[in-house]
């Protein structure tokens, strides 16, 4: 089917044609009145427009940007607290000090007490930058002595420095003091060594009893003046001890004795 435009086209060039026929009419030679014209010249109609142009619609917008959200934060920095101390310097075990002592007796604490049997293990250490002949120190246990009825009596263990190089003697206390009636002095022999600068004897193990066994040889150990309870030391670990006086020719270079 031919479109609006062809028919308009043909019409055009029907109506072109019997125009032609016309003026070819009117050139005869015939001059029956005045010459035919071809009428009026046919327009071929308004021109046709192709309607207003197709907008693609409004340009289509992509929507408000995304916001991420507000930056999160890591939070409060934390601090590491305050800065630990380290505490008082520690003292040697009781935290007994003697400036210008010139021997020094540890012993390890007493973890069993009982009432038939003392036992203690001592050490001799040189407390001076001099040598120190064994042979001019002595050092004294003090306790209480429950039964005179049996007198006491001493084991020696074990002795690093030989229990032969070991002298030894009990003393009784009179009047009686504040946790002692009696003492066990222990000395050295001539043969005993030298100690060197801050040099030791070495282990001293010792026991008191009665030469009875006596059960009741002492009836508080606790109470003995020179009794070394443990508390959070281990039984193994020898601390320095004050209550165990220590001398040198005879003077006390040692501790306190009771009184």
């Amino acid at each position: 089917m031919a479109s609006t435009n062809q028919r308009r086209s043909l019409t055009l060039v029907g109506l072109g044609f019997l125009g032609l026929l016309g003026f070819a009419c009117a050139g005869g030679g015939s001059s029956g009145g005045p010459p035919a014209t071809g009428g009026a010249t046919g327009t071929g109609g308004a021109t046709s427009t192709g309607g207003a142009t197709g907008k693609g619609g409004a340009v289509g917008s992509g929507g408000a940007a995304q916001k991420g959200g507000s930056t999160g934060t890591g939070g409060f920095v934390a601090t590491g607290g305050s800065t630990g101390t380290g505490g008082g310097t520690g003292t040697g075990g009781a935290g007994y000090t003697c400036t210008g002592c010139k021997v020094t007796i540890a012993a390890s604490c007493q973890s069993t007490p009982g009432t038939q049997t003392i036992r203690m293990s001592v050490d001799v250490v040189d407390g001076t930058l001099n040598a120190l002949p064994l042979s001019t120190v002595t050092f004294r246990y003090w306790f209480v002595l429950g039964e005179t009825t049996d007198p006491p009596v001493l084991g020696i263990d074990y002795a690093q420095v030989g229990a032969s190089a070991l002298t030894s003697q009990f003393v009784p206390v009179s009047p009686a003091v504040t946790g002692a009636n009696e003492y066990l002095e222990i000395g050295f022999t001539d043969g005993a060594p030298t100690l060197s600068s801050f040099g030791d004897s070495g282990p001293i193990n010792l026991q008191v009893h009665g030469m009875g066994y006596s059960t009741s040889f002492d009836l508080d150990q606790t109470a003995d003046y020179s009794y070394q309870p443990c508390g959070d030391a281990s039984a193994t670990t020898l601390v320095n001890a004050p209550t165990i006086t220590g001398y040198i020719n005879g003077a006390l270079a040692w501790g306190h004795e009771p009184k």
